[in-house]
């Protein structure tokens, strides 16, 4: 048998809490309000072990029961409206210069509605 001396505790031990730092870096800013974050963050700097063991208690960040039926429901509205604009005369597919074909595209995969005419864009000094 080998013998395990206290560095090699010490050394795991700060090596365990660099992991759980790091880890929250990564899991906490998802669904949270900055300063949830920065709250959970900032306590996961300087007290890694108590954090993560209540980070696994209370600090999940979970929809309400309401918000994610909602949530579900998305796709079915957005196909719904998607298909309502696509019969308008508004729609501006053919109209769209050459040079703006793939950034239109790009918009219409992530926000699931088709291209319409009649938006403006009005640059302001401040």
């Amino acid at each position: 048998m080998f013998a395990v001396d206290a560095s090699h505790w010490a050394l795991a031990y700060v090596i365990s809490e660099w992991l759980i730092r790091v880890g929250l870096v990564v899991v906490v800013p998802f669904r949270r309000s900055p300063d949830a974050a920065r709250s959970w963050l900032l306590l996961g700097l300087f007290l890694p072990w108590p954090a993560l063991v209540l980070y696994i208690l209370i600090g999940k960040a979970t929809y309400p029961r309401w918000r994610r039926a909602r949530i579900a429901e998305l796709p079915d509205v957005l196909r719904a409206d998607s298909s309502h604009i696509l019969s308008s005369p508004a729609v501006a597919n053919d109209r769209l210069p050459r040079k703006y074909v793939r950034t239109a595209g790009l918009v219409q995969r992530i926000g699931h509605l088709p291209l319409v005419d009649g938006n403006a864009v009005e640059f302001l000094a401040d």
